[in-house]
């Protein structure tokens, strides 16, 4: 249970940041993309396999929604640098 209560508020940031994966591929961006893909992914599973140990399952939620997380701010930098527009709801 509360390693779905975890999962529930990275995706809840996760919406609320936008559909910046496809606006950027949509833009022909696709590296920036890529740099953000790749970040989130290498943080998601070093966090996961560091707080596995002593946390279990709750720690890896927390590996993959610090990924998600990471992922999405990076790409909103992108876009707020290279088309200077705001695709989150905030």
């Amino acid at each position: 249970y509360p390693a779905l209560l975890i999962l529930l508020a990275g995706q809840l940031i996760n919406v609320a940041s936008g559909p910046v994966w496809l606006i950027l591929n949509m833009a022909g961006l696709v590296r920036y993309a890529a740099i953000g893909l790749v970040v989130g992914a290498v943080a998601n599973i070093v966090i996961s396999l560091l707080l596995l140990p002593d946390y279990g399952v709750a720690g890896v939620a927390v590996g993959t929604v610090t990924g998600l997380v990471l992922w999405n701010l990076i790409q909103l930098y992108f876009i707020r640098k290279n088309l200077a527009i705001n695709a989150s709801i905030l």
